[in-house]
């Protein structure tokens, strides 16, 4: 699952986030390919007491914000999502800096933020990669993420 890159990540209110979860919980699901009709989150919810034009409605709508997409023309309609939890979480997360003036500032008082086990972590995890994502180009060429000089002037001699 990922998005075209350059595209933003698109707002959800409380409903499409609900929704979408259920999506995400079915691509999860053992043995799953991730597909789920209208009929299957509207039971998902039931204790919400929604009507079932109003899941469909909210499944066209995370469908044009581009994060499911339709797996069928016919009926049952059905869908699978185009984006996975993580990459949501993450695309989330790197909008909210792109707004900072202080990108550093701003990852310090989200690490502040964080409980011991998820800084330790995050530790461990910056450790083993390098502060690299797996798939990325490999660290260390200039301008790159890695790069000492990433993001910041170049040093005063």
């Amino acid at each position: 699952m990922s998005r075209p890159p350059g595209r933003s990540v698109p707002t959800l209110g409380p409903l499409e986030r609900d929704v979408l979860e259920v999506v995400w919980s079915r691509s999860s699901d053992t043995g799953s390919d991730g597909i789920i009709g209208v009929r299957d989150v509207h039971e998902s919810l039931s204790d919400r007491g929604l009507a079932y034009t109003t899941i469909s409605t909210v499944l066209t709508n995370l469908e044009k914000k581009g994060v499911i997409e339709r797996t069928s023309r016919g009926r049952p309609v059905q869908y699978r999502a185009i984006i996975g939890r993580d990459e949501y979480s993450a695309a989330l997360m790197n909008e909210a800096l792109s707004y900072s003036r202080d990108r550093r500032a701003s990852i310090l008082h989200f690490v502040c933020g964080m409980d011991e086990s998820d800084v330790e972590a995050l530790r461990e995890l910056v450790e083993r990669t390098g502060g690299r994502h797996p798939d990325s180009p490999a660290a260390g060429t200039p301008g790159s993420p890695s790069s000492p000089h990433h993001g910041s002037p170049d040093p005063a001699p």
